[in-house]
């Protein structure tokens, strides 16, 4: 039997005066998240609780164990010091694991957000769907017995996969679509823990927003440079997936009609320009073509088949000529891309991250001078463009918000009920 953790319940058959106290303690909870510490009439304050109610709602989330109290030194002979809560970061832990095609990266957070544990290792054979999971499993088995966490304070498990993803119901329609359960089901009913499914660029996305360079922003374009390329979507604050969950597929604008089909079936993609996976087969070609052994530079240590993402980056950012001169055309065409993007979106900022975003201003330089030629001047003037400084954790990290909002987001389709 699936635990239940702390959040709003939307069975019809609870009553509402249920569904409203959850809503209620989600919303002291975010607040508490937000603030550090605060007492229940600055609780009050910033609500539209009665001071009683707060009052009453913090002491039971502190019977529960997800706050604690903490009493504010005063001076002497002034009274009583007020009664103050502050999350306790033993009282729930979240798993987020990002699975790429080159690396599978899982967190643990605790309670406040604090980074408890951190796992990467790479991924091998992600097709063979019950050997992948079944070590998927065992990792996160063996992290929550090392650690010594509680069972029953594990709140969930947020996982992020490449491909198209169902994340409504928790179905992975580009991988792990050979199990006779949805992705969701199967970890759900290995781990006994609840279990929430998005894709890997979405994920990065939340990860930007709430723990990386959006925070501060509202309208944010995150894309993310790796083996392909893709794109999250931040409008107002919150994640945009268009009517089925596709949007930002940024790797599939059409760049070029001449040039190489693209595995959707269309030529020209921006992925068959400037992925890593593109960059990677023309270094390739360049090393089968020219003979590297007559070039100056550090390809003639190199075969065709020593070639792979790490050493292009490790090639270029040795200072190797070819290496550069491919990354610059590379930038150029990801500048037309996000040129377009930036007058129809007009972003505040985009964040790029991924494999590639490691080229810092290898990259950086010539996808900012390719995106001046193709945006309005007036557009590009409010868009600051930057890499990630949470690269490696983005997604692992954006995966734990898929849980977390669970406790200290209140259901927008309850709210009615407040």
């Amino acid at each position: 039997m699936i635990k239940k953790m702390p959040k709003v319940k939307e069975n019809k058959k609870v009553g509402k005066v249920s569904i409203k106290k959850q809503i209620r303690k989600n919303q002291i909870l975010q607040l508490l998240l937000q603030e550090g510490t605060m007492s229940p009439s600055e609780v009050t304050t910033k609500t539209e609780l009665t001071l009683p109610m707060s009052s009453a709602l913090m002491k039971e989330l502190a019977e529960e164990g997800y706050v604690t109290l903490k009493e504010l030194q005063t001076e002497k002979n002034v009274g009583r010091p007020p009664t103050t809560y502050v999350i306790n970061p033993e009282g729930g832990f979240f798993f987020g694991v990002k699975v790429g095609l080159r690396k599978t990266r899982i967190i643990l957070l605790d309670l406040q957000n604090n980074e408890r544990y951190f796992h990467s290792e790479d991924t091998i054979d992600i097709k063979n769907s019950e050997e992948f999971l079944g070590r998927l499993i065992k990792t996160i088995k063996k992290i929550i017995k090392t650690q010594k966490i509680p069972f029953e304070r594990i709140i969930g498990v947020g996982i992020a996969v490449p491909g198209l993803v169902n994340s409504k119901d928790g179905r992975s329609i580009s991988y792990f679509n050979d199990l006779k359960m949805s992705l969701k089901e199967y970890m759900e009913e290995a781990l006994q823990l609840n279990v929430e499914i998005e894709n890997d660029v979405n994920a990065i996305s939340l990860g930007e927003l709430h723990f990386g360079d959006a925070q501060d922003a509202k309208d944010v374009l995150c894309i993310n440079l790796d083996k392909g390329i893709g794109m999250g979507v931040i409008i107002n604050g919150e994640l945009f997936t268009g009517a089925n969950g596709l949007a930002g597929e940024l790797g599939h604008i059409r760049i070029d009609d001449r040039g190489k089909m693209c595995y959707c079936g269309k030529k020209g993609c921006l992925e068959t320009f400037a992925s890593g996976e593109a960059l990677v087969e023309e270094m390739r070609d360049f090393i089968h073509e020219n003979n590297a052994s007559r070039t100056e530079s550090i390809l003639k240590e190199l075969g065709k088949e020593d070639i792979d993402l790490d050493a292009f980056i490790e090639v270029v950012l040795s200072g190797d000529q070819v290496g550069i001169e491919l990354t610059e055309k590379a930038g150029e065409s990801i500048g037309k891309a996000i040129g377009i993007l930036i007058n129809l979106f007009n972003p505040q900022k985009i964040i790029l991250g991924g494999k590639l975003s490691q080229l810092k201003e290898y990259i950086l330089f010539p996808v900012k001078s390719s995106v001046i030629k193709h945006s309005l001047p007036e557009a590009f003037a409010q868009a600051n463009i930057n890499y990630s400084n949470i690269r490696r954790k983005a997604g692992c990290l954006g995966a734990t918000t898929l849980v977390s909002d669970k406790v200290f987001q209140p259901s927008k389709a309850a709210m009615q009920f407040v």
